[in-house]
């Protein structure tokens, strides 16, 4: 299988882990925990101890000097964009929350283009508009004709994400592999996600979590090994593919979250924050529909 379609398939099994990790990410920020600190410390330890079977596609290098300030700002995003990013599971629905992610991703083939000369077609940055108009219309209030809470916090964690998405390519453009990559980024996020902790309430708050949610280990367990294998299948496709082509196919996303909602919210309410009623509903399949054929034009649209 030629490597551009091997990339465009691990783009894609991306958006269909992450839908699952989100929906419990909303359900543990919304019901589990208080304080956001102590998810992204667990997180973090998370993400260090599955490394072993990262370990298994090859064996980690010494990070060039020249790159280290690079994997130190991969790994800053991934701790600080988790803030806004949980609170907004607050403000709205969850698939809305995961298509606003589209707000940033505008700024991808911007930044692609002056940080590794990527270049996209006509086609392509029409699926990019399409997929920023879409999302624009989710986040807005039309009776207060202003942008929603969540819409503001979600351009942060987007604009954050995007610019991760271009360093993470610069780290592979400069010879760097994906093994490397992963490993030294997940060992950094865990520094710095423990300096956050550092003070004796947040370690308090993290303990008491922790004792907590034994009850729903599983669940906690199986949320990380989501958002890693989201993560590591999306990195995987970044060193195979453009970063705007695997950033537009991720906006796919919200689709599968809506679709897991619809299916399993009768068995499973509680873990679901969902509005599916009429109107809501109809106006979510027709966007994410725009949205969906807007990520098709910039997965195919340079081919």
């Amino acid at each position: 299988m030629p490597k551009y379609l091997i990339g465009i398939a691990s783009a894609l099994l991306s958006p269909i882990q992450d839908a699952w990790a989100v929906i419990l990410d909303s359900y543990f920020s919304n019901r589990i925990f208080q304080r956001i600190t102590a998810l992204v410390f667990l997180s973090s330890a998370f993400n260090v101890l599955v490394l072993p079977f990262v370990w298994l596609g090859g064996h980690p290098h010494l990070i060039p000097l020249k790159l280290f300030g690079i994997i130190v700002a991969i790994s800053l995003i991934e701790v600080l964009y988790q803030y806004p990013y949980y609170w907004s599971f607050r403000k709205a629905d969850t698939s809305v929350v995961t298509a606003l992610f589209s707000f940033g991703k505008i700024i991808v083939p911007v930044l692609a283009y002056f940080i590794v000369r990527e270049r996209l077609s006509v086609v392509q940055y029409v699926g990019y508009f399409g997929v920023t108009i879409c999302a624009t219309f989710l986040a807005f209030d039309w009776k207060k004709f202003r942008l929603n809470q969540a819409a503001w916090l979600m351009l942060g964690v987007s604009a954050m994400l995007s610019l991760q998405q271009v360093l993470y390519k610069y780290c592979f453009e400069h010879g760097a592999d994906w093994v490397t990559v992963l490993t030294w980024c997940s060992i950094v996020q865990f520094s710095l996600a423990g300096i956050f902790s550092l003070r004796p309430t947040i370690r308090r708050d993290i303990v008491t979590t922790a004792k907590s949610i034994r009850y729903i280990v599983p669940l906690v367990f199986l949320m990380q090994l989501l958002t890693w294998g989201g993560e590591a299948t999306a990195s995987y496709a970044l060193s195979l593919i453009p970063a705007s082509v695997a950033s537009g196919i991720d906006s796919t996303q919200p689709i599968f979250v809506l679709v897991f909602a619809a299916l399993f919210v009768k068995k499973k309410p509680d873990l679901f924050r969902e509005h599916l009623e009429g109107g809501s509903l109809l106006k979510k399949i027709l966007l994410f529909v725009v949205m969906a054929i807007g990520a098709v034009l910039v997965a195919l649209g340079g081919k």
